[in-house]
């Protein structure tokens, strides 16, 4: 009777590779690699151009908002002179000053 020994299993470190193997390993990984940097690089270019647009909008609203307070700065300016002339109106008309 023969004695069958029992083969333990290899780990991945006692396994051969070949040069060629570990050339496509290589190629793998960069290929992997340089797909995600694609990926990557296409999210910050929509992040880019989302930025451009809110900047494009803010832009826009603060022309806006300057020509909004143009407009309230002419009102009050108005005001103020239609509230003086009423004023020097009522002195005269009610007799407070004698021209």
């Amino acid at each position: 009777m023969s004695k069958k020994t029992k083969q333990t299993p290899k780990k991945s470190n006692d396994l051969p590779v070949s040069k060629r193997h570990l050339e496509l390993v290589k190629q793998e990984l960069k290929s992997t690699i340089t797909s995600l940097e694609l990926k990557m690089d296409s999210k910050f270019e929509k992040i880019e151009s989302v930025l451009f647009e809110m900047k494009a909008i803010l832009e826009e609203q603060n022309s806006r908002n300057r020509v909004v307070l143009d407009g309230y700065a002419h009102l009050f300016d108005k005001n103020i002179s239609s509230d003086l002339r009423i004023e020097k109106l009522e002195k005269k008309v009610f007799g407070i000053t004698q021209k």
